[in-house]
């Protein structure tokens, strides 16, 4: 599977890491204390575990938005949709974005101007909080549109208290957690369009002749369609002719047709079916 790119700040920390050791190189030879190398590589991995957790937080924040906007809506008796869920959210919106930015200003006191490795943290927190800012910019104008909805500010100002929002985030945990695992992945097409999104490869063989097709290890997540396995059971095919080039147990699904045509691949047991891979690959001719 193709890697995402990494965040910036994940980069500037590499770089950092690296003209921090040409440094400890050349201070080692000059006999520098090993205390300060233990301390130096200790806010090294602080900053970096502290920005993991903003960018975590900004996620959540993300995610948490998109959810009010699609439930905000109103009924046909005028009143507000899912209201007490929606002002929980915001609510711990709020009290993230506050722990992020209390989070943000604790780095750049902790940074100090002494070096060069420090200007770059300097840096990299500022990029940080100018992705805060926007993010409230953002927020405002939710906030903005939840209020002609007739949501009263002093509501959408609320917060949560730490321990309400430590057991939120660890409910949203929880629920990922199980999404992922009901989360399966399929492709359906010919060979051609299979290789050109370089989900499937040939290999060995005599010029071509007695290949064998399988799936190209650095194929893209994107390219696939992304399905809740527990209640998906059939996939459409629309094809003369269709194979599995994904591992799937032959008494787990059967191909429904209709006409001398492949019409749907239907899953007859779910959990045999999606054991042995969540990803299924169907090629059709």
């Amino acid at each position: 599977m193709k890697t995402q790119l990494k965040p910036l700040w994940v980069l500037i920390l590499i770089a950092v890491a690296i003209t921090s050791c040409n440094q400890r190189d050349k201070e080692t030879k000059d006999s520098l204390n090993i205390n300060e190398l233990l301390s130096e590589n200790a806010k090294d991995f602080t900053f970096a575990g502290v920005l993991s957790e903003i960018d975590k937080d900004l996620e959540i924040v993300k995610e948490k938005s998109e959810i009010i906007e699609l439930s905000s809506t109103i009924n046909e008796e005028g009143e507000i949709e899912n209201k007490e869920e929606v002002l929980k959210n915001i609510s711990m919106i709020n009290s993230i974005m506050d722990d992020n930015r209390k989070k943000v200003n604790e780095l750049k006191e902790s940074i100090g101007d002494s070096n060069k490795t420090n200007m770059d943290l300097f840096h990299l927190s500022e990029l940080t909080k100018s992705r805060l800012e926007k993010q409230e910019e953002s927020l405002e104008d939710l906030k903005a549109i939840l209020n002609r909805k007739s949501f009263r500010l002093e509501d959408l100002n609320k917060r949560m208290s730490p321990i309400a929002l430590q057991i939120e985030k660890k409910n949203d945990l929880i629920t990922q957690l199980k999404s992922n695992v009901n989360t399966g992945y399929y492709n359906v097409g010919s060979y051609k369009s299979l290789k050109e999104k370089e989900i499937v490869e040939k290999h060995g063989g005599i010029m071509g002749i007695g290949a064998v097709k399988s799936i190209d290890e650095d194929f893209n997540q994107s390219d696939f369609n992304k399905i809740d396995i527990t209640k998906v059971t059939k996939v459409k095919v629309d094809s003369k002719k269709a194979k599995l080039l994904t591992e799937h147990p032959v008494s787990s699904y059967e191909f429904e047709m209709s006409q001398g045509k492949v019409d749907y691949l239907k899953i007859l047991n779910p959990k045999e079916f999606w054991r042995t891979s969540k990803y299924l690959v169907v090629e059709t001719k």
